[in-house]
């Protein structure tokens, strides 16, 4: 599914993205309420919820031109001897 950016190149429908990935590892961690989920529903639901904020990060980079390798090697990959290519 292809999602119609907006404006600003967030799709509002998911801007409780960050929470609700929070709210899943909480559940996850057992540090939050299980909603009676088994463990192997909530991890479900976490990865369900990484994969939504990797995504959704992924279209803000592209909406707003950003080279996702050139960003990944000047943030984390600085300081390593090996680098990723484009």
């Amino acid at each position: 599914m292809l999602i119609a950016p907006t404006s600003d190149g967030i799709d509002h429908g998911k801007r409780n993205s960050s929470r609700e990935v929070t709210q899943a590892f909480l559940m996850t961690a057992g540090r939050a309420r299980d909603k009676e989920q088994s463990p192997d529903e909530l991890d479900e639901a976490f990865r369900r919820e990484v994969a939504d904020v990797f995504c959704q990060t992924l279209l803000l980079a592209r909406f707003h031109d950003i080279d996702r390798t050139s960003a990944v090697n000047d943030k984390w990959l600085v300081w390593a001897e090996g680098r990723i290519d484009s």
